[in-house]
């Protein structure tokens, strides 16, 4: 993916001024590139697809005025995300509003389903190559077909303050494989159907820069709930909390850490379980967002919690078409637990897990990630005990994890 970012983007939307038939506001300029993505994530395999992001930049707006992500993406595994995200700075009277949306096609015929809470050894029967047509391949697989857009408002009352609001509309669909794990449970979320969240909460934001931040915080508390709807998928809610940090320790070197946290009440279907709330969607207890080298849904559960710890060095810095391009070695580590159901089975209470990353920045906004990480994945014996095993996760995509 990173050489073909920096073949493709182009001076223009490298950072030059914008021509005169373009006529954005006066202290504007556009930035961005457009590029095709060949990428790989361990849960959903290789992937092809294109990218492209603009930006309009301003004198009196950090990042940015207004960013434009249009993102078609699938994979040989039968994943697919096409996205659209639209981030606007500046808005009300007095500028102090933000509107975020997201409307995106996702559809995973691979997702994954061990059984809920921590206590889910996998069975050693069905771990191994096996034959296209062999049942045990799907064992602990699904298919999963989520449609959804949120908007975001964020409202800053003061300083580092925000408020926000947001509608999170997604419709499900289920479809279960002969012999699986999740049609033998048949844990609530089977029938799917639409859900609506409402979420609001406060922020305090002050991460210099916000994009790649070298100091400050950004903390999140909120709460979000889906009331019942005719056809709905499940009334639920819950409350959610993050915190993030970051320090410079040297010009070329920063700390970076978050913790995140979220407990569900009610009827919340099993897939919804590795969803978090928060002004900005995330995906996954485990995969390339969370928790790297665990599964993409290897838990489940209705409480959750994760941490993150990355130091990122700036290895190498130079230029193209006058624009700074930075490269960075980011060794990490990752942990995270799942509670709120009774315990049962062989596991650890935490998973853990070590890696290294390689981040490609350019224009101090737009990052390109390759993650490699091994994590905690037990396996069951025969005395119902739970053996020490691994997981390797790999992930080539864009953006920093946090």
């Amino acid at each position: 993916m990173f050489p073909l970012v920096l073949a493709l983007a182009s001076p223009l939307l490298a950072g030059e001024d914008t021509p005169s038939d373009v006529a954005p506001e006066a202290d504007s300029r556009l930035a961005g590139y457009a590029v095709p993505n060949l990428s790989f994530d361990t849960d959903d395999g290789l992937g092809f697809g294109a990218r492209g992001e603009l930006q309009r930049r301003s004198d009196t707006l950090s990042p940015y005025e207004a960013a434009w992500v249009l993102h078609g993406y699938a994979t040989v595994r039968g994943y697919h995300h096409h996205r659209f995200r639209y981030d606007r700075l500046g808005l009300g009277r007095d500028g102090d509003l933000r509107l975020t949306t997201h409307v995106a096609f996702r559809q995973w015929t691979n997702d994954g389903y061990w059984g809920m809470g921590p206590g889910t050894a996998r069975e050693p029967e069905f771990i191994g190559d096996f034959d296209r047509d062999d049942l045990r391949r799907k064992r602990y697989r699904y298919t999963l077909v989520q449609p959804f857009t949120q908007t975001t408002l964020r409202y800053n009352v003061v300083g580092p303050w925000e408020l926000t609001a947001a509608l999170n509309l997604r419709h499900s669909t289920v479809r279960l494989y002969e012999g699986s794990l999740l049609a033998e449970d048949a844990p609530y979320g089977l029938d799917g159907g639409l859900t609506a969240q409402l979420s609001g909460g406060v922020l305090y934001d002050s991460r210099e820069p916000e994009i790649g931040a070298t100091q400050g915080v950004l903390l999140e508390l909120s709460g979000r709930i889906a009331p019942p709807l005719p056809g709905g998928a499940g009334f639920f809610g819950g409350i959610y909390g993050s915190a993030r940090g970051f320090r410079g320790l040297s010009p070329r070197v920063t700390l970076a850490g978050r913790v995140m946290a979220e407990r569900l009440w009610g009827e919340v279907p099993f897939y919804d379980m590795v969803h978090w709330g928060g002004f900005a969607p995330i995906a996954g207890f485990g995969g390339a967002e969370a928790l790297r080298g665990v599964q993409f849904g290897r838990y489940h559960a209705p409480g959750k919690a994760v941490s993150n710890v990355e130091l990122r060095v700036t290895a190498l810095s130079h230029t193209i078409w006058d624009v700074p391009m930075d490269w960075m070695l980011v060794p990490f580590i990752d942990a995270g637990a799942v509670w709120g159901l009774p315990p049962g089975g062989p596991g650890w209470p935490v998973v853990p897990s070590v890696g290294l990353g390689l981040r490609a920045v350019y224009d101090e906004t737009f990052v390109g990630r390759i993650d490699a990480a091994l994590a905690y994945d037990p396996v069951l014996t025969a005395t119902n005990t739970a053996q020490p095993d691994l997981n390797t996760g790999f992930y080539l995509v864009f953006d920093h994890t946090f």
